[in-house]
């Protein structure tokens, strides 16, 4: 694929020629851009292959097929159509990242996950399964999803181990929740280093909120917040050296940012997934709102409108932006949240060109919006159980990786001790305590929760999600309904790399 070739003018609008936000003298983010730069950048979005494929279920099913092989790509995609740098990393049917698949409630989803990757220079499991290993060993996760984590449905305490194969089977409910939701390896050990290869895809629980009509009538788009590592010969094979990477650079769909182009008043459907191994991103569009109307893909009552959104690992945000004024607006997240290891800076996500055509007139939803009977709110009469779970750490040398020892209620995962058994129809509320000075991502496997409380205290709307953030030195009250399956998962740290050291519990639903 070929970009047209920029004018000075355009390529320093982009910064291309000095960095990102060098602007020649008169040139400012938020005004016309003028005919020629307009033309030029439009061009290029119209180069790009920003929008992934899409397979969609039929009659009730939808299959898909997971050959992880090596592959060998480059990244990142650049608009301008600068090549990006060779990886060569384990991948799903030899390229980065995977198709977006479409279901909807009711449906069966099959995947038939084929291991065609080497054998593990380490075959043996280690005496302690809290460090990194055998990183050719993998296995599916369905974030989000509310379906059984027993046999070869959403089970991450199984694996393919080279030349293996599982294939998987999830029947989803029919009053399973639409929105977005997103699918990823999972193996325990492995889990940081095959993400950071970009082992990661959209899954779209289709239903009611696509039919309200205003989100009908916007473009959707679903972008994957990801980066992929590599040492200086492209590989992903070291940890922590080059997996997780820094995280500083992150792509969207495999792209530095890109070029979103809208006339203005145009109304976007926008989903972003975080696929990142330890970075809390934390959105915001220059000059421009962004209406919220989901928090991991589950409805929020009302679109909120608000100037910026935080998405933890793991999390996603589903939102309308209409566009304002014509001129170019970068799409941002802010720097990491306070005592965020490593820090990170600022970074430019995407640019979003407003074009100078005639504006178009788009609304945004005024009324309730759709909710799913699983998610009405928890009642303080429906509570039957509470539990306090506390998440820790120790960190002897901080330049030590692997003398880091993350831990939940003072101890590390182990895969033959069950550290909380819950009884199906139980509705609990859980304190979620971070004794540490940096923010631990929580994820729960099955089920979503409420988020009630921070710091102790109400919140005046609490909304639904299956991943929070929590802060440094303070707590998240939630509360959830078990509903429906038995059988073990997992709940644990979203941070990857903490992940893979232990901070991740093992739950038995009974």
């Amino acid at each position: 694929m070929t970009s047209p070739v920029l004018s000075r003018r355009a390529a320093l609008a982009l910064g291309l020629a000095g960095g990102v936000g060098a602007m020649v003298p008169g040139f400012a983010r938020g005004q016309a851009v003028g005919a020629r730069v307009e033309s030029a950048l439009r061009a290029m979005a119209e180069g790009q292959s920003l929008d992934l494929p899409s397979v969609r279920s039929a009659n009730g099913k939808l299959s898909v097929a997971l050959n992880v092989t090596y592959g060998e790509f480059l990244y990142p995609l650049r608009p301008d159509g600068r090549p990006g740098s060779r990886r060569y990393v384990r991948t799903w049917n030899g390229k980065m990242g995977g198709s977006i698949w479409r279901v909807r409630p009711g449906d069966r989803l099959e995947v038939a996950l084929t291991n065609n990757l080497p054998p593990n220079p380490d075959p043996q499991m280690p005496v302690n399964v809290n460090v990194p290993h055998q990183f050719n060993s993998t296995n599916l996760h369905l974030h989000g999803m509310h379906v059984s984590p027993a046999g070869f449905s959403d089970n991450v305490l199984i694996e393919a181990n080279p030349g293996g194969r599982i294939d998987y089977a999830y029947d989803i409910p029919a009053a399973h929740p639409p929105g977005i939701r997103w699918y990823h390896a999972h193996k325990h050990g492995a889990t940081a280093i095959q993400l950071a290869s970009g082992m990661s895809g959209a899954l779209m629980v289709e239903g009611d909120i696509d039919q309200v009509p205003e989100i009908a009538a916007a473009r959707e788009r679903i972008f994957m917040c990801q980066c992929v590592g590599g040492n200086d010969q492209g590989l992903v094979e070291d940890f922590p050296s080059n997996a997780p990477p820094d995280e500083n650079v992150v792509t969207l769909n495999g792209y530095l940012q890109p070029i979103l182009v809208m006339r203005p008043g145009e109304v976007q459907r926008w989903h972003f997934v975080n696929a990142l191994s330890g970075r809390i991103l934390r959105l915001f569009l220059e000059g421009h709102s962004l209406n919220l109307y989901a928090i991991d893909g589950l409805n929020l009552p009302r679109l909120e409108t608000r100037s910026g959104v935080e998405i933890t690992n793991g999390g996603r945000a589903s939102m309308l932006v209409r566009a304002g004024a014509p001129g170019l607006y970068f799409l941002k997240t802010d720097a990491a949240p306070e005592g965020s290891f490593p820090a990170r800076p600022p970074a430019v996500l995407a640019m979003v060109l407003v074009t100078s055509e005639t504006p178009v007139a788009m609304g945004l939803p005024q009324g309730d919006l759709p909710q799913s009977a699983m998610l009405r709110p928890i009642t303080d009469a429906e509570i039957t159980g509470r539990r306090t779970l506390v998440f820790s750490q120790i960190v002897p040398d901080a330049s030590a990786y692997l003398q880091f020892r993350p831990l939940i209620d003072n101890r590390q995962f182990d895969p033959n001790r069950v550290d909380q058994v819950i009884s199906v129809g139980a509705v609990e509320e859980w304190t979620l305590t971070n004794a540490a000075a940096e923010p631990h991502p929580f994820h729960i496997h099955v089920n979503p929760f409420q988020v009630v409380a921070v710091g102790g205290q109400r919140l005046a709307t609490p909304y639904w999600a299956d991943s929070v953030t929590l802060p440094p030195l303070t707590s998240i009250t939630i509360r959830s309904r078990f509903l429906r399956y038995t059988g073990k998962s997992v709940l644990h740290c979203h941070n990857l790399g903490h992940e893979d050291l232990g901070m991740m519990q093992l739950i038995e639903f009974r």
